[in-house]
């Protein structure tokens, strides 16, 4: 059996087959995806469409935003290049939400994550459930740092959770949409994941795109071949 089909199996073999991306805005993140999912299409699928790119969560269950617009009692929040706008919520609105996006957790990786798998698809997140440890400000979470670690820990894991790392003055100076402080704190929330994001890998946003795409396609790589070695045993 060739060496790409059994990767294909090991791929199959994982109840949930997927990779987390994490990052403040300007560090490159969303051109990285992009380009990493070209080189995952042509390492180990056949075209693009096998790549499913997630924004947050598997939104098998519509925003809170949208149920709001339906029903007439509020209007969509669409500026999404404010990551921080709104006003605090308080504790019961913040419970709501985080049970709400565990539950989309919960069922989209029993729904949609495992048909990705099924259908030799990679399962590619843009930002994750740890939101709710790093930026929970961004998720409109205002709960105690225990309760949002408990959530974290109680939705599907993936098998890797690259996060990008770079200078906070670099990263601010490419794109503004949050305060140098604030960058500078995610930067140190981001290193703290390697305590409970299994799979935990850093990556150097200093580097060029292609530069850091080698590196993350060598670590899927390395993964996929142990488990395609664990497959064969």
């Amino acid at each position: 059996i060739g060496k790409d089909k059994l990767l294909y199996r090991a791929i199959k073999a994982d109840k949930i087959s997927s990779l987390i991306f994490y990052g403040p805005p300007g560090t490159g993140k969303t051109t990285f995806i992009d380009l990493l999912a070209v080189k995952l299409a042509e390492c180990f699928v056949t075209d693009i469409s096998k790549v499913h790119i997630y924004h947050f969560r598997p939104t098998l269950i519509p925003n809170l935003g949208e149920l709001g617009e339906r029903a007439g009692i509020m209007e969509q929040d669409k500026e999404f290049t404010k990551p921080h706008r709104g006003k605090k919520t308080n504790t019961v609105s913040s419970l709501i939400r985080i049970i709400y996006y565990t539950v989309d957790y919960i069922l989209g990786g029993f729904v949609n994550i495992r048909k990705d798998v099924q259908f030799d698809k990679f399962t590619v997140f843009d930002r994750y459930a740890y939101d709710f440890l790093v930026d929970p400000k961004r998720s409109k979470i205002n709960l105690p740092f225990q309760i949002r670690r408990f959530f974290c820990r109680i939705v599907p894991q993936p098998q890797i959770t690259f996060v990008l790392n770079a200078d906070p003055t670099v990263v601010f100076s490419r794109k503004q949409e949050l305060t140098l402080n604030e960058i500078k704190r995610q930067m140190i929330e981001f290193n703290k994941l390697k305590d409970i994001a299994k799979g935990y890998v850093k990556l150097d946003a200093n580097k060029t795109p292609e530069e850091i795409t080698d590196q993350a396609l060598s670590v899927i790589i390395d993964y996929y071949t142990n488990k395609t070695n664990d497959y064969i045993a």
